[in-house]
């Protein structure tokens, strides 16, 4: 049972994986439809009053990024690396981020923030009720857990789809996300 959450990748098929990857990338979207998160990036998700289409299209090109930029990777570390593999590792770990779209129920996070926006420009310090910041410590716990998760996930998927072991490795892993994330960035921002 604590393989399921800490390295599904040595327990089960990359089929089960995939099925389960893609079944839950579709909940994914219709979470952040619903309750209007944008994933902008490919380890970012943001509340907004409103989303429409683009919960979907943020979604897909987040995932299909992050995928090319692994699989580039992974095919310099080992030619046998298969794409299935870096496709899986990648649904599989955005599955924790999804959970925290539930912190939007009600457009609730999205109110808080743009009340803490406020505070920024003036100087009323009475804007937030203590709920309020009682929630968000809560919301900075669950996002952080999540993303957390979330790259641990990744990492393990990552570790096996390219059989990865020596530091220069785990290295190169970083740099493909953060160049995923400026990749995604730009894209999701400029062009959709």
């Amino acid at each position: 049972m604590k393989n399921i959450f800490y390295n599904p990748f040595e327990t089960y098929s990359e089929k089960t994986l995939l099925l389960v990857g893609t079944l839950f990338t579709i909940i994914g979207g219709c979470l952040a439809y619903i309750f209007n998160v944008k994933y902008d990036g490919v380890l970012d998700l943001h509340f907004t009053e409103q989303i429409s289409y683009e919960a979907i299209t943020y979604l897909a090109t987040d995932i299909l990024i992050l995928t090319f930029s692994l699989i580039i990777v992974g095919k310099y570390i080992n030619k046998k690396t298969r794409f299935i593999d870096v496709l899986t590792a990648v649904l599989i770990s955005r599955i924790p981020l999804y959970f925290a779209s539930f912190l939007n129920i009600n457009n609730k996070s999205f109110i808080i923030g743009n009340k803490i926006l406020a505070l920024a420009t003036t100087n009323k310090m009475n804007i937030l009720t203590a709920n309020e910041v009682g929630f968000m410590l809560f919301q900075v716990i669950i996002v952080i857990g999540t993303l957390i998760w979330s790259i641990f996930l990744l990492y393990k998927g990552y570790k096996t789809a390219t059989n990865a072991k020596e530091t220069k490795h785990t290295l190169l892993f970083i740099l493909a996300i953060v160049v995923a994330e400026i990749i995604s960035k730009v894209i999701i921002h400029k062009f959709l």
